[in-house]
């Protein structure tokens, strides 16, 4: 490329660009398919999602996944308490919003949420957008 050529580099930059990012996009991780049966109304349930460890729940009809470990004391959450929307932690009672992941003991913590898609008669937590 010669110098002062500024309309060239720019088009170079900008074909390397869309490169670098095409190879960044991936698929998202599913877990496995935990039937509707195996997830009864206010009780959690341990999913391997990769590498991450899930909680999923179900609440008022509605499936909810959350990382595992509490950020706060690192208890399985799926060992924990559902009130309301608020997933409680066992080991010090921390208590976080199901749906957004926020910490309502303490708004400076917050879990990672995931989605939830029904696939028949099981649901499936996928990873979540980056």
């Amino acid at each position: 490329m010669r110098y002062g050529n500024f309309d060239g580099l720019r088009t170079q930059l900008r074909t390397w660009q869309t490169r670098a990012a095409a190879s960044r996009v991936s698929a998202p991780l599913r877990g496995p398919a935990v039937p509707a049966a195996e997830l009864p109304e206010g009780k959690g349930l341990r999913v391997q999602l990769g590498e991450e460890v899930v909680a999923v729940f179900r609440c008022n009809g509605t499936t909810y996944a959350v990382q595992d470990r509490c950020p706060h004391a690192g208890a399985s959450l799926a060992e924990g308490v559902v009130d309301e929307m608020e997933l409680i932690c066992p080991a010090h009672g921390y208590r976080f919003c199901l749906r957004t992941g926020r910490g309502i003991t303490d708004p400076t913590l917050r879990l990672k949420v995931y989605p939830v898609r029904r696939e028949q008669d099981a649901f499936v937590v996928e990873s979540p957008p980056e």
